[in-house]
């Protein structure tokens, strides 16, 4: 519970260093807050990541505020975290290689894409535009396509690139820690 309640509290003050990446949605920001939330769920487990997530969207909504849009924002954040980490983990799980963390990192980029491609299509966008009066620029799909696509797209690749260089510096650590407890640890390929 430690460990979950530090990894949540570092990706909540990851949340605050975000930056644009597309100008015609310069709303959504990408930030580094995955990171600590694929730490737990690699050294944990996927509920252990899912508690990061939740801890981590709890604390930011208790320092911006419970509005509307607040808690669209957050539970979108939360969404896109587990389409992400889940995937990667059960992936890895299976082939505890370096391409199979890869190959785990890519699918999960993909699903978290789809993911929030329809979250915000059918629910997010449509509330979020009600409650904080959001006006498209275009139409539904235009906005899903040529916003939250790519965005998603470049925020998982950015995102997940620096993950594999952490978790890749991490795996010695972790592997010797694997050997003193019961813990689930990815090994290396030898």
């Amino acid at each position: 519970m430690v460990i979950i309640a530090m990894l949540a509290a570092v990706s909540f003050v990851l949340m605050f260093f975000a930056f644009p990446v597309l100008p015609a949605v310069s709303f959504m920001r990408v930030d580094f807050s995955e990171i600590p939330i694929l730490l737990g769920t690699f050294i944990l487990g996927p509920l252990a990541g899912i508690g990061v997530a939740v801890l981590r969207s709890i604390l930011h909504l208790l320092s911006t505020g419970f509005s509307i849009p607040n808690m669209i924002g957050d539970l979108a954040s939360f969404l896109a975290s587990i389409a992400l980490s889940i995937p990667v983990y059960l992936i890895y799980k299976k082939k505890h290689t370096s391409v199979g963390l890869m190959t785990g990192l890519i699918v999960g980029v993909l699903i978290s894409t789809v993911v929030m491609a329809i979250a915000n299509y059918s629910f997010i966008l449509p509330v979020y535009a009600k409650f904080a009066g959001f006006v498209l620029p275009g139409t539904m799909a235009d906005y899903i396509f040529f916003g939250v696509l790519p965005f998603n797209l470049i925020k998982g690749v950015i995102v997940n690139s620096l993950f594999f260089v952490v978790y890749k510096s991490l795996a010695p650590w972790l592997n010797k820690k694997e050997k003193t407890s019961n813990s689930y640890i990815i090994k290396e390929e030898r």
